[in-house]
């Protein structure tokens, strides 16, 4: 069984803004402002609401710092992806990055090693990506965190990322959950995939490689599913 859940990280939609007399802050979000100098501003028009959040490299003069926005907090479940609207500006050579990992007490259940998600082209307009979440524990964790990183590569001015509406997606109910029937297959593939079952599959997703969810046409027979990636954006 799974379902959509909003609104688990906290001040997920960058609506709410605290003014320290110097800069604003996101509210819950711990960023790299330090006075006068600032890499987290509020960005109009956004996505949805009032406020997105836009990060940006740190600019000192002499030297230029990447501009971060991280958050720790509870979390419980285990989410099939993160969902980020942005838009982004990515001068040649930089990237930003969206990172997440998750803990359950002192043990590992998501690292950056594989969640670690990276933009290294111009996005003009919002678009609305999936990141797949990659799980190195079978735990449910009582942790997340999730870190925004602008200037990640070469860390130059007139990089910046602007994010918004940030939500996990297909949230698995541990009560409803029967693991026999998920099966996780690989990614990616560069011909066709061929999936075997026995029980019906009620949802079938398919990310390409920039975490955008695909409308796929697939064809099911006696158990056997097949997907050709002939058609992929």
């Amino acid at each position: 069984m799974s379902f959509n859940v909003f609104g688990q990280i906290p001040n997920n939609g960058f609506e709410a803004w605290t003014f320290d007399g110097s800069d604003n802050n996101p509210d819950y979000w711990t960023t790299s402002n330090s006075d006068p100098y600032v890499s987290a501003t509020p960005y109009t028009p956004a996505y949805a609401g009032n406020y997105s959040l836009k990060v940006m490299p740190l600019d000192f003069g002499f030297t230029v710092l990447p501009g971060t926005v991280e958050q720790e907090f509870a979390y419980y479940n285990r989410p099939n992806y993160l969902k980020v609207c942005m838009k982004a500006n990515v001068m040649p050579g930089d990237e930003v990055m969206i990172l997440l990992s998750m803990n359950n007490g002192d043990s590992i259940v998501a690292t950056t090693l594989n969640c670690t998600f990276i933009i290294d082209t111009n996005i003009t307009e919002f678009t609305c990506l999936y990141f797949n979440i990659a799980y190195v524990s079978n735990l449910y964790p009582d942790l997340a965190t999730i870190a925004i990183i602008a200037g990640a590569g070469t860390t130059q001015l007139g990089t910046y990322v602007i994010v918004d509406e940030m939500s996990f997606e297909d949230v698995m109910d541990v009560a409803e959950l029967n693991p026999a029937k998920f099966e996780v297959y690989p990614n990616p593939f560069d011909s066709n995939i061929r999936i075997e079952t026995e029980e019906d599959i009620d949802k079938l997703e398919l990310v390409n490689v920039n975490g955008q969810l695909q409308q796929i046409d697939y064809s099911e027979q006696e158990g056997i599913i097949e997907i050709s990636n002939v058609d992929l954006a």
